[in-house]
């Protein structure tokens, strides 16, 4: 589990056919690794990936087959992707703790950037997942756990504080640029509850059967 709140930005160095997928090799010139081992799972754009080699100046990740239908399949030498280390008993934890699955894709629409904040909407890929998608509620993107600040249409909006745009992967994306999208388990788990208890309603049932009837 990652706390989606930690992230170091790593660039690319080199991307090579493996038998699982590809490996990637990132640069971490001047990065801690020392909590890290061979089989250790990081946070690479918000895909929970394992260690594959190590060095003093880098370290390989592998993109198993299911991660290349992430952002992670579009990645050239230099860019840069977002690495997070797993929790540890007696860290700091964020309101959405992310484990690296990710559900879907999102396009970033617009960028406004002021002193203080820069404010980016975004729209998923898939729109059946926009049911997950509510004010104030804590998403993984790009593998960074931040709060939807405001949805309108099938678009949603987040804030990142300038402060924190070193650090913060999608913060250094560009117009029309994918990213990563984790939702909440919980919210995933309430709402599909509430699509259930709505199809079993006798009211529900009655409605299908009239329009059956009549069709």
């Amino acid at each position: 589990m990652f706390s989606g709140k930690n992230q170091i930005l790593a660039k690319v160095l080199e991307i090579s056919d493996s038998y699982l997928g590809n490996s990637i090799i990132l640069d971490v010139t001047n990065v801690d690794l020392s909590f890290l081992t061979l089989g250790s799972i990081l946070n690479i754009n918000g895909s929970a990936l394992p260690v594959t080699a190590l060095s003093d100046d880098s370290l390989t990740v592998e993109l198993l087959k299911e991660n290349l239908r992430t952002n992670l399949s579009h990645l050239k030498v230099n860019d840069l992707v977002g690495i997070e280390k797993p929790l540890k008993h007696g860290d700091e934890i964020s309101p959405l703790i992310l484990k690296g699955q990710i559900a879907c894709q999102a396009i970033i629409k617009k960028i406004y950037t002021s002193e203080t904040n820069h404010q980016i909407w975004l729209k998923l890929d898939r729109e059946e997942f926009s049911k997950y998608l509510f004010a104030k509620i804590a998403i993984g993107v790009d593998g960074y756990s931040v709060g939807i600040s405001e949805l309108k249409q099938n678009q949603f909006c987040i804030h990142i504080p300038k402060h924190l745009m070193s650090v913060c992967l999608v913060a250094n994306k560009k117009l029309h640029q994918m990213v990563n999208v984790e939702f909440n388990e919980t919210i995933i788990a309430t709402v599909e509850t509430v699509y259930q208890v709505i199809a079993m309603t006798p009211a529900n049932n009655t409605a299908n059967g009239s329009i059956a009837e009549t069709q």
